[in-house]
C-alpha cells in the first residue's frame, strides 16, 4: 500500500538514496510491488535520531492476522499511529483503529497512491473526468 515509500519520503529519502557508497542504505525502507515488509522495522529521521518511525507489515494476512496484530507489533511501544491504504479502508483497518483507541493513543488515517487513482480515473472517464469531483469522491470514501 506504499507504507515504506511514504516512510522514505517523509524522511526526505528518494530512490537515489537506496544505495550509499555501493552498500544498501540502512536508513532506506525497503520498497517493492509485493509484500516487502515482513517484520517491524524502526527508522530514525536522518537529522534527528530521537524521532523514529516504524514500518509495520500489513495486517489481516495469513502471517499477520488482525486478532494478534497489536500484540505481535507491540502497539504499546508507539506514541501514535498512521493507518494507510492505497484505495479504501477495510474491516481490518477498523479493528486495528479500535485496538489503538483502546490503548488511548492517537491515530490518523491516510491514503497513498492517490496520484495513481487519479490517473486511472482520468483514463476510465476520458472527457467526463473532473479532478475536483474525483478528489471529493476519494475523500468521502475514506
Amino acid at each position: 500500500s506504499g507504507k515504506s515509500s511514504l516512510i522514505n519520503r517523509i524522511r526526505g529519502l528518494t530512490s537515489d538514496d537506496r544505495i550509499v557508497d555501493g552498500e544498501k542504505n540502512p536508513l532506506f525502507a525497503k520498497v517493492g510491488v509485493t509484500e516487502t515488509t515482513t517484520e517491524r522495522v524502526g527508522y530514525a529521521f536522518p537529522d534527528n535520531e530521537l524521532v523514529q518511525i516504524w514500518d509495520l507489515p500489513g495486517a489481516g494476512t495469513e502471517k499477520f492476522p488482525v486478532e494478534t496484530y497489536a500484540e505481535k507489533m507491540k502497539f504499546q511501544e508507539y506514541d501514535a499511529f498512521v493507518i494507510l491504504t492505497k484505495d479504501r479502508f477495510y474491516e481490518s483497518d477498523k479493528k486495528i483503529a479500535t485496538m489503538i483507541k483502546n490503548l488511548a493513543k492517537p491515530f490518523f488515517f491516510g491514503r497513498t497512491k492517490t496520484d495513481s487513482a487519479m490517473t486511472e480515473e482520468a483514463s476510465d472517464m476520458e472527457d467526463d473526468f473532473c479532478s475536483s469531483e474525483t478528489e471529493d469522491q476519494i475523500r468521502e470514501d475514506c
